[in-house]
């Protein structure tokens, strides 16, 4: 039971804790050259770039252009934010957003 208190601290510092975009981005790049993404409905989604959208769950948001990443390879980049940031005791949120079109003349 004494050790409970440090354990709770260390969590809550864990949860605030904040990945720089450039940090975030040069890993989840390595990732999906190692492991790219599945073809979902006959198109391979490209992931464009990632942002921590928050803290305390970090929440990571993902854009991605030309199809879908699906709950299985956001899985995945959880598993590999994990691995790589000291998030336990923590839930990290993966979302997906579709990059807004271009529209041009």
């Amino acid at each position: 039971m004494h050790r409970l208190p440090k354990t709770v601290n260390q969590v809550l510092e864990q949860s605030r804790e904040r990945v720089s975009t450039g940090q975030l981005n040069r890993l989840i790049r390595s990732w999906t050259d190692a492991h790219p993404p599945p073809v979902r409905k006959g198109r391979r989604p490209k992931v464009m770039y990632a942002v921590q959208a928050g803290v305390a769950p970090p929440t990571m948001v993902v854009f991605v252009a030309g199809g879908d990443l699906g709950p299985d390879y956001l899985r995945f980049l959880e598993n590999r934010l994990r691995g790589a940031f000291d998030f336990t005791g923590n839930p990290v949120h993966v979302v997906a957003r579709k990059r807004a079109s271009r529209t041009g003349a």
